[in-house]
């Protein structure tokens, strides 16, 4: 992130002077007056953007599917039930018992029961192998993912990136190791290179360097390629 100038010298400019909380002057002085606090400054709006709310997991969209259909389908026969006692003569007090008798007994009232006992397996049979689930629709949510991005390279698991491979248009280059440590090599065409060896890969780490936080550059195997 680079800094930006603000020069507050007319009103036309005041929009672009503007200030979002945590901002950090690196240089220069000024007074600030608040304009917005809470849900209406710029970091209350980020924040509402990211607060989606509950989500529905497809099981969830399933069962409204399917409540649904049995809510219309239940819905067709008690009609077509009275009408057709009814149309024999029969009474409409009975008529009437019939069709609230047929939709209450359609009713799938253990499914519920069904649906809890199932995921409840499920979360079980997770337990054992050392994840815990804290909603259990998590766990049909879950069975739906199809793809995970996430990076495992010791981001989630230490706190760090570790570069494994790199590119250029010279060739493909891997590096060994673990986190900061020492024992990494560069190896390319199954030979360890060094900064004098591959120009290309020494301009590359050089640029990451530059561009980023690099405060453990002498730990780092790579930056033995870095000039």
């Amino acid at each position: 992130m680079w800094p930006v100038e603000k020069d507050l010298k007319s009103a036309d400019q005041e929009a672009d002077a503007q200030l979002a909380a945590g901002t950090v002057v690196v240089r220069g002085r000024g007074v600030a007056t608040v304009t917005a606090t809470g849900p209406n400054s710029t970091i209350g709006r980020m924040a509402a953007l990211l607060d989606t709310g509950p989500q529905v997991t497809p099981l969830q969209r399933r069962l409204r599917g399917l409540s649904r259909l049995l809510a219309a389908i239940v819905a067709i026969l008690c009609v077509a039930v009275g009408v057709i006692g009814l149309t024999r003569g029969e009474p409409l007090e009975l008529m009437v018992v019939t069709a609230i008798s047929l939709a209450v007994a359609a009713v799938p009232e253990s499914l519920p029961t069904v649906i809890t006992l199932s995921l409840a397996l499920g979360a079980r049979r997770m337990a054992a192998h050392h994840a815990i689930v804290r909603q259990l629709p998590a766990v049909e949510a879950l069975g739906s993912v199809s793809v995970i991005a996430t990076d495992k390279t010791g981001t989630i698991t230490e706190g760090r990136m570790v570069v494994r491979r790199v590119w250029t248009p010279q060739g493909e280059a891997v590096i060994s190791g673990t986190g900061y440590g020492l024992d990494g090599e560069v190896i390319r065409d199954e030979g360890v290179v060094r900064a004098s060896d591959a120009t290309d890969l020494s301009a590359l780490l050089h640029a990451a360097a530059l561009g980023g936080d690099w405060e453990r550059r002498p730990r780092c195997p790579a930056s033995r390629l870095i000039p």
